[in-house]
Formats: C-alpha cells, sequence, structure tokens
C-alpha cells in the first residue's frame, strides 16, 4: 500500500497539534469563560451581580460548580438583592441542578404598601400588636415567588431584611419547588417583632392564591397563619394560635 505523502501526515500532525491546543486552552480557560457566560445569563434574567467567578471542577458531570461570595440586585420581583457571604454551590445531576447550596446569605425584600385584607378576631388583635403588617407582606412575598420555579435551595444561615428594617434570621432554610407551588421551611426561626416569644420552626406552602404557614415555637405555643384568594382585590387572612400537646407533655 502507498504511504501518504509527507506533507498529508505533517497536516494531520499540525492539525492535531491545534486540537490538542485548543482542548487545553478551553480547560484552562473554562473558568473566565463560564464567568463571563453566567454573567450574561443571569443579566439577561434581571440579575446584576459583581463579581462573578465560577470554578468548574475536573469531573463528568462538572460537579459542583462552585461560584465566590457575590451580591445580586433584582430589577423586578419580590426580592431586592440577595447576598452570599460565603461560596455558594450548585450540585449538578444529569441534566438538572439537584442543589444550590450557600453557608450563609442575606436576603432583602422591597418595600411593599401594607394591603389592606380580611382578618379573623385574632388577626385584628394582631393588628393591634402591630404583628399583622410583616406577617401579610410574607404572604404576599411567598404567593408572588410560588409562581416561578426555582431549583432546591439550601442556606445554614439566612438573614432577612424588608428594606433596611431586619424581620427574621433563619437556619437550615430551604426551598423548594412543589406540585402546589413553593415550600419554604426554617429551624431556629427567629422573628424579630414576636422576638420574646423565642425560637420557631417554620413550615410553609405557597401557591399563587393560597400560603399556609405553620409556625411553633420552642416554647410549644403554635401559629398557624392561612391566606387565601392572594390574587383577588381583598384576601382573606386568618390567624390561629394554640398549644402544641403533643410536645407539651414530652
Amino acid at each position: 500500500m502507498k504511504k501518504p505523502p509527507r506533507f498529508i501526515l505533517l497536516i494531520v500532525a499540525i492539525v492535531a497539534a491545534v486540537l490538542v491546543a485548543l482542548l487545553m486552552g478551553g480547560l484552562l480557560l473554562r473558568n473566565p469563560i463560564a464567568s463571563f457566560a453566567a454573567t450574561r445569563v443571569m443579566a439577561s434574567r434581571g440579575l446584576s451581580c459583581n463579581p462573578v467567578h465560577v470554578s468548574i471542577p475536573f469531573t463528568i458531570p462538572p460537579s459542583p460548580i462552585e461560584l465566590a461570595p457575590m451580591r445580586c440586585e433584582l430589577s423586578e420581583g419580590v426580592l431586592q438583592s440577595i447576598q452570599f457571604h460565603e461560596p455558594l454551590y450548585v450540585n449538578l445531576s444529569a441534566f438538572s441542578i439537584a442543589l444550590v447550596y450557600c453557608a450563609s446569605v442575606t436576603i432583602v425584600l422591597h418595600v411593599r404598601p401594607h394591603r389592606d385584607v380580611k382578618l379573623n378576631a385574632l388577626g385584628d388583635i394582631t393588628r393591634i400588636a402591630g404583628f399583622d403588617e410583616p406577617a401579610v407582606e410574607f404572604m404576599f412575598d411567598t404567593a408572588q415567588m410560588s409562581a416561578r420555579k426555582t431549583p432546591p435551595f439550601l442556606a445554614s444561615r439566612a438573614t432577612v431584611f424588608r428594606g433596611s428594617r431586619r424581620i427574621a434570621s433563619l437556619n437550615d432554610m430551604r426551598v423548594t419547588t412543589i406540585q402546589a407551588g413553593l415550600s419554604i421551611s426554617a429551624q431556629n426561626l427567629h422573628i424579630n417583632q414576636v422576638s420574646k416569644l423565642g425560637n420557631a420552626t417554620l413550615q410553609l406552602i405557597a401557591s399563587p392564591d393560597m400560603v399556609l404557614a405553620d409556625v411553633l415555637f420552642h416554647s410549644n405555643l403554635c401559629a398557624k397563619v392561612i391566606a387565601k384568594h392572594m390574587r383577588e382585590r381583598r384576601p382573606n387572612i386568618r390567624f390561629e394560635i394554640g398549644i402544641d400537646e403533643s410536645r407539651k407533655h414530652k
């Protein structure tokens, strides 16, 4: 069999060298390229984040993807800003996001006017005490957020502000998308407005029309807030308070 001419072998060698160079260059530049792409994607979705530094591991799939601590501002929606004080990790499963995790975050909600809602008798008492305002606004926030699909998110420590006013701090805050809309849970919830009651656990289910929130204080006092018809002009919000007898006798 006739050997191929030398210049063909030379061309093949050059092409192979170029491909190797491109591959190595792509690997070496994968983090700057990913950081640039992430910045563009975030901007297209109304997020302005600074800085955006992405680190992609040498694994298949490349998980977890690490983003350096950063602060993001949002142009619309419930959130005004979110600051990740620790690295943000994005765990991948096949072609989807399995979990987004950050050890410490600060969430700032937009200041919104206090809505006129229908309250039950206990709700009227909370209005006198001034507790109905943060609770009602939070019901509207979660109802609005539930309309958007979000990847599972976990924060070991989260602090929540509305404007410049601190309203709550949470440990082990989990946000997941469910069929009804959105699920939020937390341990050691500290609500500034009722700080004398101590810390609590939170279980919340939200949809665009209805929000159910269960708050169980460590003192065995339990509070339930049920918000219905959230998209109507005057929604109905019901407050219930009781004692958790199952924990009282433990």
